[in-house]
């Protein structure tokens, strides 16, 4: 359900086989990620690339359906929440 281009093409072959009802998470390097599960780090330094300079590349790439996010996200970042 890809849109446009991307430069990192482990991101980029993410977007292009992604189908109805899969789901992808977008955190900082904090999150416990299963050894089973997919992983594509983007990091080059701490906090390069920002979390909403990644969130806004793939929501331009990629057909979204829908959102889950975390109650804590929704308290600690007011600021993005009302953008």
């Amino acid at each position: 359900m890809k849109k446009s281009a991307l430069i990192n093409s482990e991101l980029s072959y993410l977007v292009s086989t992604l189908g109805h009802t899969d789901e992808v998470t977008i955190c900082d390097a904090g999150l416990p990620i299963a050894d089973h599960v997919q992983r594509i780090d983007l990091a080059l330094t701490h906090g390069v690339p920002a979390f909403l300079d990644t969130v806004k590349v793939y929501l331009g790439e990629a057909q979204i359906e829908g959102v889950l996010m975390a109650e804590e996200f929704k308290l600690v970042s007011q600021n993005f929440i009302t953008r």
